[in-house]
């Protein structure tokens, strides 16, 4: 990442909860539909970017 940017969220399913370690704000959701949502709505209210990892993470990144 760049110098300002800086990662705001994750957003995860239950399964995928545990690939993650980390200082941030991690929200597990029930299923892949329900990470999309929540990951769209935070990154309009935050004027943050969604981020899709392979592995189904979502990180929102303000840049």
């Amino acid at each position: 990442m760049q110098g300002g940017d800086q990662i705001i969220a994750a957003v995860v399913t239950k399964e995928s909860r545990e690939r993650l370690a980390g200082d941030i704000l991690v929200l597990v959701a029930e299923n892949t539909a329900e990470v999309q949502a929540i990951a769209t709505s935070l990154a309009r209210i935050t004027n943050s970017m969604i981020h899709e990892l392979p592995t189904g993470i979502i990180l929102l990144v303000k840049h």
